[in-house]
């Protein structure tokens, strides 16, 4: 059974996720160890944005995890 898995980008990082096809963090944020995920996990990815004072967001996915992950 694959675990779910929400990870958080603003706008440069969420466009290095989709040109890259990687997700990340900031080593400070713990919530998520990337090393937890697993080949076949499901994974969306949070944007989150603001311009001229108006915040947005949404998710997008769901993508899935060819590889376990790891801390590099």
């Amino acid at each position: 059974m694959p675990n779910y898995y929400i990870f958080k980008a603003g706008d440069l990082t969420y466009k290095e996720c989709i040109e890259k096809m990687l997700v990340g963090q900031k080593e400070s944020n713990q919530y998520i160890p990337v090393d937890n995920v697993k080949n076949g996990d499901v994974i969306f990815i949070h944007k989150t944005s603001k311009m001229n004072n108006i915040q947005s967001q949404f998710i997008e996915g769901p993508f899935f995890a060819i590889s376990d992950g790891k801390k590099i």
